[in-house]
């Protein structure tokens, strides 16, 4: 076998190399770092490296024009004197120290880094530096990145960089290494993974971070840098070998190196280098096992990770930047819940007309007996942020099922593995801290659902169209003219609503039967607009029925007329106004929160956590179901049937984009809108005039997310087989169908700061049904029975309780988008209530 002579055998060499982590490990040019100017005293005796496990390839290479068709790897130190070797000399004996490089297995030609063992014999160039400027080239995040590599050689990185694209696979994988992904860390069994703030310029690992020391049977001590494709991992490996027997090794050692490249090296190599001139190499083991054991003592061993979640960027949002390392980040883990499958089942056992658990609503802890995390869920979570030294840790959520913590950036991109970064809506005001993908240990992916916020590029919520001014009328002589069906075309108020559906006008006598509204972005509702419009608009009750106000996040409700809110007014004014004599609370959510959907948890949790929780939430807010992974979506989700085993009907406007969701007309398929898609809840849209026809903004559509629920099976399937192949293509045809229900939501008179005016959206319909529900919940308190819960297979079994809606469409994406038919559309739903006719399906 030829050999690579190495001029220094001491025992200890870094190794380059480029190739699938599974399939090959490239070793190229193996150097010396000596913390000891480069003399080392050599003991007496004989140690070899064994092959580097499925690393080692069976075909054999050329590399410096030397073959090596050994299938093992191995570095011999045979019986070499006590002679000082110096890395710039390249003479030594052939006994002194022989290597064998792997060959590579599984490729047509070798992807490799060109030689660099010339370069540093040539003294102009050190090894510290050469490793230095090494890590900062190959990284498209350092400053350095495509600058000179050998700096005082003058030698730059597109030669280097041309060697390896002589391959296409090696093209494929610089493109998709250097343009698209970076470099990201990941753990294998015997790595040192990398964590917070920066330790080697350029490459995003970082100090004060711990590098598990995973020790094989050759005591072998490695760098790996990943970097992940769609299908394949490849690594780009910084290799430190430390060679001696296995016997009395300490597994799972770990270390706090410096916060530098020359101090790691000076660290490593003071640390085992320089050991080996007070130990003979017989004695190695010892030596070894010593070090081990001394250097992990109070600091945790590094557990082996895997992807929790990732995604692409989207396309509505753009990097803007790192953010500082020292940022912090107020992050929630949510935790899986002990058993989520009986609590689905039991949700739709009392959900479902006809079965005999139906109705049969369960108590906070009935229901908490599911949907808490189990002890050993707890424990080991926790146990892990304290082993990472993060012990701030908060215990919430409605069953204790998410842990809170704030760490800066540095600490989160470590110890998930993430790459936190600025993002900003492009066009848009939205701001968010976010990564594309994080990890999680292997033994705890099935305690942990999602680590938020990660990946969830959600917008800043929008509210309501607000669209003119009730045209030549003051609000005093409104009323009067208001009230013949007629007027109903062009103003709709709530003796519209009454006179459309049915709604009755005697007040509720239930305290139990109440109806909450969600509110957000500082949309607060005015007592003074409400005294107003009910005062107008609502003769026979009194003027001074209020609601009740609940904050979360810091949230508020300031009365000044500057403050007025026309989402917030909208809701209480036809709830308060609608359904008569129900008590209203309002849920106002501050801006002390990550965004959004941090908002959206905190209601549920907040709703799921009360002993005697409202019996109607209804929310005039949602997102493009795309801004959410499956995995948020999932918990959100999750969150309202928790809900609904409690007895809560959850209502959402579907959206104002038709089947565009947000988006612009240029878009290629339909965009579904969250929470609407979500099977749990009930989804209202839109409809317009007396003689009703679909709103043409009403949102509608399909789930890329969540499969479609029984109760929709028979009336989406009859849908479909009407339409055809019109859109074919553009949207799933197996997803949660939405909205469910619709009600009117153009034209709609409200009051706002003191002027009368007319709004449109869904943001309309969603409170006008919920104040049908909150009615008929109030019948059906009075009756001694229970609350409707969860509405959907009760709704869906009662189809004729509906005002059908057959007109009109929800155009969008450059399309006329989904046409309204008889029976279930996906514009709106259902279609509106008939008041009677659900009371009696109700069985009252």
């Amino acid at each position: 076998m030829q050999s690579t002579l190495i001029d220094y055998p001491s025992g200890f060499f870094f190794s380059l190399g480029i190739g699938p982590e599974d399939d090959t490990m490239f070793m190229h040019d193996p150097f010396k770092f000596d913390y000891a100017q480069d003399k080392i005293p050599l003991g007496q005796d004989n140690l070899q490296m064994v092959n580097e496990d499925s690393a080692i390839s069976t075909n054999s290479t050329t590399v410096h024009n030397s073959t090596a068709p050994d299938d093992s790897a191995s570095l011999s130190l045979n019986r070499a004197t006590s002679a000082n070797f110096n890395i710039h000399n390249s003479t030594a004996p052939d006994d002194s120290a022989s290597f064998s490089l792997p060959s590579e297995r599984g490729m047509s030609r070798a992807i490799r880094i060109q030689s660099s063992l010339d370069i540093l014999r040539t003294g102009r160039i050190s090894p510290v530096e050469f490793l230095t400027e090494l890590l900062d080239v190959t990284n498209p995040r350092s400053a350095q990145f495509r600058g000179k590599l050998y700096s005082k050689t003058n030698k730059r990185v597109d030669d280097l960089l041309d060697k390896i694209v002589e391959d296409p696979m090696g093209e494929a994988l610089i493109e998709d290494w250097f343009r698209r992904y970076g470099l990201r860390k990941r753990d294998s069994v015997s790595s040192i993974s990398c964590g917070k703030e920066n330790i080697l310029p350029g490459t995003g690992l970082g100090n004060a971070q711990y590098y598990r020391l995973a020790l094989e049977d050759f005591a072998e001590f490695r760098i790996h840098i990943l970097v992940r494709r769609k299908h394949d991992l490849w690594t780009s490996k910084v290799s430190v070998f430390l060679f001696g027997t296995s016997n009395n090794v300490t597994r799972g050692a770990s270390f706090l190196p410096p916060a530098d490249n020359r101090s790691l090296m000076a660290f490593i190599s003071q640390n085992l280098l320089t050991a080996s001139i007070m130990v003979r190499l017989s004695s190695y083991a010892a030596l070894l096992s010593g070090f081990a054991s001394s250097m992990a003592a109070g600091i945790p061993t590094r557990r082996a990770m895997a992807v929790h979640d990732e995604r692409e960027l989207p396309v509505h949002f753009a990097n803007a930047g790192t953010p500082s390392p020292d940022t912090l980040m107020n992050l929630k883990l949510a935790l899986t819940a002990s058993d989520m499958a009986g609590l689905e089942q039991t949700f739709w056992d009392v959900s479902t007309p006809g079965n005999a658990l139906y109705g049969q609503h369960l108590s906070f802890e009935e229901t908490k007996v599911f949907a808490a995390p189990t002890t050993d869920t707890v424990t080991a979570v926790t146990a892990w942020l304290n082993e990472n030294g993060i012990n701030n840790i908060t215990t919430t959520g409605a069953f204790d099922d998410w842990l809170a913590f704030t760490v800066p950036i540095s600490t989160a991109n470590s110890l998930f593995e993430a790459d936190f970064q600025n993002f900003t809506e492009i066009g848009g005001p939205t701001q968010l801290i976010r990564t594309l993908s994080y990890s999680l240990p292997v033994d705890l992916q099935q305690h942990i659902n999602l680590l938020h916020p990660s990946t969830d590029f959600v917008r800043n919520i929008k509210g309501p169209i607000f669209r003119a001014s009730v045209p030549g009328s003051s609000l005093n002589n409104t009323a009067r003219a208001l009230t013949a069906p007629s007027s109903c075309n062009s103003v709709v108020t709530p003796t519209c609503l009454q006179d459309l559906y049915g709604i009755p006008t005697t007040p509720a006598t239930q305290a139990s039967s109440k109806l909450a509204v969600s509110g957000f972005i500082d949309q607060w509702p005015q007592t003074a607009d409400l005294k107003t419009f009910l005062g107008a608009l609502r003769t026979d009750i009194s003027s001074a029925t209020t609601f009740t106000l609940q904050t979360l996040d810091g949230g508020s409700d300031p009365q000044a007329a500057r403050d007025a809110g026309i989402e917030a007014n909208l809701d209480i004014q036809y709830t308060v106004g609608v359904a008569t004599g129900v008590p209203i609370t309002f849920i106002s959510v501050g801006e002390d929160n990550t965004d959004g959907i941090d908002g959206f948890l905190d209601i549920m949790n907040n709703i799921n956590a009360q002993t005697a929780p409202p019996f109607v939430l209804t929310t005039s807010y949602g997102f493009d179901e795309p801004d959410l992974t499956s995995a948020m979506a999932n918990q959100l989700c999750n969150a309202y049937m928790t809900s609904g085993t409690r007895g809560v009907s959850i209502l959402f406007a579907s959206g104002d984009g038709g089947v565009s969701g947000s988006q612009s007309q240029s878009c290629s398929t339909f965009i579904p809108t969250f929470p609407s898609g979500c099977p749990f809840l009930t989804s209202v849209g839109a409809t317009q005039d007396v003689t009703e026809t679909s709103a043409s903004f009403s949102s509608g559509g399909f789930s890329n997310i969540f499969a479609r629920p029984s109760y929709q099976t028979t009336p989406v399937a009859t849908y479909l087989t009407a339409l055809g192949s019109t859109n074919s293509g553009k949207f799933s045809t197996t997803g949660r169908a939405f909205p469910d229900v619709a009600a009117q939501g153009v034209n709609v008179e409200i009051v706002d700061g003191g002027s009368a005016g007319l709004v449109d959206g869904t943001s309309c319909a969603s409170p006008i049904f919920a104040s049908v529900i909150a009615l008929i919940n109030d019948r059906l308190v009075a009756a001694g029975k229970s609350p409707l819960g969860f509405l959907n297979p009760f709704l869906y079994a009662n189809p004729t309780a509906f005002f059908d809606i057959t007109t009109g469409d929800n155009p969008g994406c450059n399309t006329n988008g989904f046409p309204a038919k008889a029976g279930w559309d996906p514009v709106t739903g259902l279609g509106t209530p008939n008041f009677a006719s659900l009371l009696a399906a109700a069985g009252v």
